[in-house]
């Protein structure tokens, strides 16, 4: 009896269900559905069999990784032990294994079908990255090798080498000293110098990050980690090793300084305590030798990233290797290569699907040890080894390895090149108390900062510990709390935020590296900063490139800072940073302007560039930093330093003066009692420099104002009293140093007014001013900036308005008398004033070079009462402040850095010495038609000058052989390459030229342009072709598509017009005009006939075309063409407007290469028969034809690089679609059986 299983009822020997369960259907017989309804599960697994049967056997989908969180899949390797391990040829590897990495081409099955063939067998899998250990049966070296060949050829485009073994260093952290000092006992130094003490005072929420550590062992039960390790989280290469007794106190110790909580006897806390610990302990089982193969380093690693960890800590080090590469062993050096790229591409592929992971690495140690050359063998197989007093006896019987400071750049992590995997890199020296670098560290260019390494107390012992492994943990336990404020930085973008934010320079650690022969870039290195890391990382907001269909495009990230006197300066906002391309600063891409940060960013193409940085007024500067760029890249730059330009001065530009604010270049500068302050447009201004100031004048590079700094007392005999007064002080705040300086002091409040080759101009009462001022106007003055002297240039400087090299001021107070107010003008170039009008004027004001003035005029008038008025008339008057100017004087506007364009007025008949000399943004001068003489170095130093023109009134220059470099057109000692001078024949800027070895273009010539081989013009660039032919050109209307055309010499009788690739900037199609009888002969020398009658009955080889028809753009006309397609791979097309061949010549002619020949308008292409018929018009096949002629084969669609982009074959899913009706079928019968049966 079959009773029901809720209420113990007998079940219906029918239906098998029971009577009170019926209703809710809750009771069913499970032997007889499953009899009955088998039917439906079993369908439904064979379909997903068939499913997955069809997927094996056709061409695989590829599909593109998404990581919704993290898959493990199949991690298994085979631990190596030391007698694993096997040395020939000094090279170190597993016995009888080979690894395997081929592409996804390739199942695991395919692999286990090779191997097999050579009695191997897979011992070793890591699914996700398609990693193979693969062992055979007893093979050597030299089998291996040739088993390795034959597997190469049968398995395309898979790297496949030997298991290499490296030996991970044994525990050596510790120094001779046996205890702390008694300074010691107290804390820990580090803990302060990283700021990581000012971090703990603030309130920050960090989440919870997981960490993983590659290291001895470690200690699971230590109170200080429980909260973060658990034992189940803990993998070893030797499972007999777990005892923390034997060996696991450097894993503990390494894990204490990046996660311990403060509860035990030393006072030692980590640096994070947000994160989740996972470790592997590489620990071997034969004492000084723990043997790590290729496939060991690969299967830690991908446990790790499978759970889920964003920073790996590594403090292990591989010294002998790193020792031997260094020094020059060929050997050493192709296995640190091998084992680096591998790991390399390992990596890449985990970064490619997504994962967001850093690698923290510890330098080494190795320039702590006496290094010797031994005999190599399995245990010292690079023939390098640390000497030990002990067991290697006197030192004398070695070869030292002497004088080497050991770089990181030999280890295997720091000897990756791929630009992607290095951003995720970071590797760590260390640093002593003195904030040096620690003797013992490695250190190099490819270090990216320090963190302390000396007399750190350990976790785990009262005893000094030391070494770039307790560095190491500092970093990742920083990287924790990075991402643990802000969960939201990219991977990419950690070791960027992280090594920026680093203040403290680590003393003597700068290199020079030299990327190219010209020139040497400097590094300097400093201290980890964990505040102002953490600071950075919550102020930081995801950066999203510019999207670009382009797949060659990369990106590009980099920060500028200052290095001046030992110290770096930081946010260095407003710099402008210029990208040239193809390793030439005659190519700009791009010019960029740092953040509030100091930071720039942009997309970029693949190629090599220059970047340059300086400050926008040129004072800072930086070295030529050459970087290369892949497709697809990602490069970060933290080693952009500018310094002070030893050529850069105060510009004798114009000044803006003002008593409380002033506008300059978009920006604001004020004063009040609160200080000086700046204002770029956002709602509260900088506060520059906290003082009581007024009158403020400023270029954009340095600001002069008053700063209140007393209260002075005097007897004014005026009053027949004491007067009290403010008394200011002169100061100066340079905008591109940020340097603030007292200049000197006024009598009373005085007002800087400008600065002028080295003197600053102000007004201010005489050194006699007892506080009377009624009617009393300022002095004007000048202060010497080198030499201290005060000048006295005039009195009752009333109003006063600098421009250019000129100070125009009025005599007198406005609510005086008038009479005697005229306008006087200093010349600063020469220190002389000059009196501008006669009759006195109450106000002015300056736009832009003409000054404004008013003048009143009044007459005594009787009006029709008979009582006498005064009438008053006023008249404004405008004065060209250039206008009479007969002669510029010398170093009138020297090294005026922001001028780029000149045009001087007529009247100009004589430039004087340097007086634009090193103007260096100088790119455009117009001169005076009426000049005849220009001095010594008077366009000198003008980099961005490319060509002048000189007018023939010039009668001579400053001419000196000796100092020749001084002149139009040199810097320096160097000629300015491309340099041209346009004027007249028989001048003397044809002299001139002629002498110097400058391009001369003779205005008054008549251009030949049948002087020059037309095809010599073809692939030419624009800028060579305004090169050879000159400016004097105009753009046209592009007619046809792809094109950009010029018309060279177009108000001549023959212009010639070239065609310009848009994309290339190449010169693709050249036009003659208006050719007359020289149509034909201009090309006698290629179809070595005369007449257009001969070429037509010349050979068959030269395929020639005819065309006659209705000129496109003029009904009435007829227009006939022949053309010619020459040998040579070029076409010549001869065009008429007339209807007789042979009667006129061709009006114009037009040469392309036949490979262009479709760009043209109305022109057939040229096919492979001697002649084609041109008789009608052939238009160009549409978009849609070309589609539409495109064979629908059943293949999988592939991008640019070949790879299948996703899309499923026709085929697969054909039978997709026949198995989900199938399915479908089958799942609505067995429902309606089921339906029935119910009944």
């Amino acid at each position: 009896m079959k009773c029901c299983e809720k209420c113990g009822q007998e079940l219906d020997a029918n239906t098998g269900l029971c009577p009170k369960c019926d209703k809710k259907k809750t009771s069913i017989n499970p032997k007889k559905f499953k009899k009955r309804y088998i039917i439906i599960p079993v369908a439904f697994l064979l379909i997903c069999t068939i499913v997955l049967l069809c997927f094996s056997t056709c061409n695989k989908i590829s599909v593109p990784f998404v990581s919704n969180g993290f898959e493990e899949g199949k991690i298994e390797v085979k631990h190596c032990t030391y007698n694993d391990v096997s040395y020939k040829n000094n090279e170190l590897f597993v016995k009888s294994q080979l690894l395997i990495t081929p592409t996804s081409d390739y199942s695991y099955n395919d692999i286990e079908s090779a191997v097999s063939g050579y009695n191997g067998k897979i011992v070793g899998y890591i699914e996700f990255t398609n990693d193979y250990q693969v062992e055979f049966s007893e093979m050597d070296y030299d089998s291996l090798n040739s088993t390795m060949e034959s597997l190469e050829k049968e398995l395309n485009n898979t790297d496949i080498m030997l298991n290499r073994v490296v030996y991970q260093d044994e525990e050596t952290d510790k120094t001779t000293i046996k205890e702390f000092e008694e300074k010691d006992k107290n804390g820990n130094w580090w803990r302060d110098a990283i700021r990581l003490t000012e971090l703990e005072s603030e309130s920050n929420n960090y989440q919870e990050v997981k960490v993983g550590i590659y290291d001895t062992l470690f200690d699971t039960d230590n109170e200080d980690l429980k909260y973060a390790i658990n034992k189940t989280d803990i993998w070893y290469n030797n499972e007999k090793e777990i005892e923390v007794s034997n060996g696991g106190m450097h894993g503990t110790n390494v894990t204490g300084f990046l996660a311990a909580k403060k509860s035990n006897d030393y006072g030692i806390d980590g640096v994070a305590n947000n994160v989740k610990v996972f470790g592997y302990a590489y620990r071997g089982n034969t004492p000084n030798y723990h043997p790590v193969s290729i496939m060991d380093l690969k299967y830690w690693n991908a446990k790790m990233l499978a759970k889920g960890v964003k920073v790996i800590n590594i403090s292990a080090g591989n010294g002998e290797l790193l020792v031997a590469a260094q020094n020059g062993s060929l050997r050493a050096d192709y296995a640190l290569r091998q084992v680096s790229e591998s790991l390399g591409k390992f990596y890449r592929k985990y970064i490619d699907a997504g994962y967001e992971f850093v690698v923290v690495k510890s330098s080494g140690n190795e320039n702590g040890y006496q290094w010797i050359h031994c005999t190599e063998s399995k245990d010292n197989p690079y023939g390098v080894k640390i000497y030990d007093a002990d067991s290697d006896g006197d030192i004398g019987h070695y070869t030292e390895i002497k004088d080497v400071i050991f770089e990181a750049k030999y280890d295997i992590w720091g000897a990756i090149t791929d630009s992607k995997v290095k951003n995720r890199i970071i590797v760590v020296g260390s640093s002593s108390e003195e904030n040096t670098r620690a003797y013992h560290s490695v250190s190099g260019e490819r270090v990216d900062l320090y963190a302390p390494g000396e007399r750190l107390r350990e976790l785990t012992s009262d005893k000094p510990g030391y070494g770039t492994s307790y560095a190491a943990p500092m970093v990742s336990g920083t990287v924790a709390l990075m991402w643990g404020v802000n969960p939201n930085i990219e991977a990419d973008k950690i070791k960027y935020l992280l090594v920026s934010s680093a203040t403290q320079l680590i003393e003597d650690e700068n290199y020079q590296i030299q990327p190219d022969s010209d020139n040497v870039v400097k590094m300097y290195k400093c201290l980890l900063d964990v505040k102002g890391a953490v600071d950075r990382a919550k102020t930081y907001d995801k950066i999203t490139p510019q999207s670009t269909e382009n797949t060659n495009v990369s990106y590009l990230l980099g920060i500028v800072r200052i290095y001046e006197d030992g110290k770096i300066q930081y946010n260095k906002e407003d710099c402008k940073v210029s990208i040239y391309k193809n390793n030439s600063e005659e190519t700009l891409y791009k010019e960029l302007s740092t953040d509030e940060y100091g930071e720039f960013e942009t997309d970029i193409e693949s190629g090599t560039y220059i970047i340059k940085a300086e400050t926008k007024d040129g004072t800072y500067v930086s070295d030529r930093y050459i970087i290369k760029i892949e497709a697809n890249d990602a490069k970060y730059i933290n080693d952009i330093y500018m310094y002070p330009n030893k050529n850069a001065q105060i510009s004798n530009t114009s000044f803006t003066c003002d008593k409380y604010l002033v506008e300059y270049d978009n920006v604001v500068y004020y004063v009040d009692r609160d200080g000086l302050w700046r204002n770029t447009g956002k709602e509260e201004g900088e506060l520059l420099y906290d003082c009581e100031a007024t009158n403020i004048a400023t270029n954009g590079e340095v600001i002069y104002y008053s700063v209140y700094h007393k209260d002075v007392t005097a007897f004014c005999k005026e009053y027949n009293q004491d007067m009290t007064w403010h008394q200011y002080d002169l100061y100066s705040y340079d905008l591109r140093t940020s340097l603030n300086s007292k200049v000197t002091s006024f009598n009373e409040c005085g007002k800087p007014i400008c600065y002028y080759n080295g003197k600053i101009y102000y007004t201010d009462y005489n050194d006699d001013f007892n506080g009377f001022v009624t009617g009393l106007a300022q002095s004007l003055y000048s202060y010497d900036l080198s030499t201290g002297e005060k000048e006295y240039i005039s009195d009752k400087a009333g109003i006063v308005i600098p421009h250019g090299s000129s100070i125009y001021f009025r005599d007198m107070l406005a609510s005086m008398d008038l009479s005697s107010a005229q306008i006087q003008c200093l010349d600063l170039t020469n220190g002389k004033v000059k009196q501008i009008t006669s009759d006195g004027v109450s106000e002015m004001v300056l736009s832009e070079d003409n000054l404004f003035y008013t003048i009143y005029t009044y007459k005594t008038i009787t009006g029709s009462d008979n009582h006498s008025y005064t009438k008053e008339n006023c008249k404004v008057h405008k004065y060209n402040t250039l206008d009479g100017t007969t002669d510029i004087r010398s170093w009138a506007f020297s090294n005026c850095t922001s001028l780029n364009k000149i045009i001087m007025p007529n009247s100009v008949q004589t430039i004087g010495d340097s007086s634009f000399s090193n103007c260096s943004n100088l790119n455009e001068i117009v001169l005076s038609e009426n000049i005849n003489f220009m001095g010594y170095g008077s366009f000198s130093g003008l980099t961005s000058l490319k060509d002048i023109t000189i007018p023939k009134t010039v009668k001579g220059f400053y001419n000196n052989e000796n100092t020749a470099f001084t002149y139009l057109g040199f810097y320096g000692d160097s000629k300015i390459s491309d340099f041209t001078i346009r004027g007249y024949k028989n001048t003397e800027a044809e002299k001139y030229a002629n002498e110097n070895g400058f391009r001369f273009v003779a205005l008054d010539d008549e251009v030949d342009y049948f002087s020059y081989n037309p095809f010599e013009f073809f692939d030419k660039s624009f800028d060579e072709i305004t090169y050879i032919f000159g400016m004097d050109y105009t753009n046209v209307y592009e007619r046809e598509s792809g094109l950009h055309k010029i018309i060279c010499y177009p108000n001549t009788g023959n212009p010639y017009e070239f065609g310009f690739d848009n994309n290339t900037d190449r010169v693709k199609i050249i036009w003659i005009y208006n050719t007359s009888d020289r149509s034909v002969k201009l090309f006698d020398d290629i179809t070595d006939k005369s007449t257009l009658v001969d070429i037509e009955k010349s050979s068959t080889s030269q395929t020639y075309e005819k065309w006659i028809g209705k000129n496109p753009s003029d009904d009435n006309n007829t227009e006939q063409h022949i053309t010619f397609k020459l040998d040579s791979g070029f076409a010549i097309k001869f065009e008429w407007t007339s209807n007789d061949f042979n009667t006129e010549s061709a009006n114009r002619v037009f040469i392309m290469k036949s490979d262009s020949e479709a760009t043209a308008p109305t022109t057939q292409p040229f096919t492979s028969s001697s002649k084609v018929d041109l008789e009608t018009t052939i238009t160009p096949t549409s978009s849609d034809d070309v589609t539409s002629s495109i064979s629908t084969k059943d293949t999988a669609s592939k991008d640019s690089t070949g790879k299948d982009n996703g899309t499923i074959q026709t085929g697969v899913v054909s039978i997709i679609i026949i198995l989900m009706i199938a399915l479908s079928a089958l799942a609505i019968g067995g429902t309606a059986v089921y339906k029935r049966r119910m009944k």
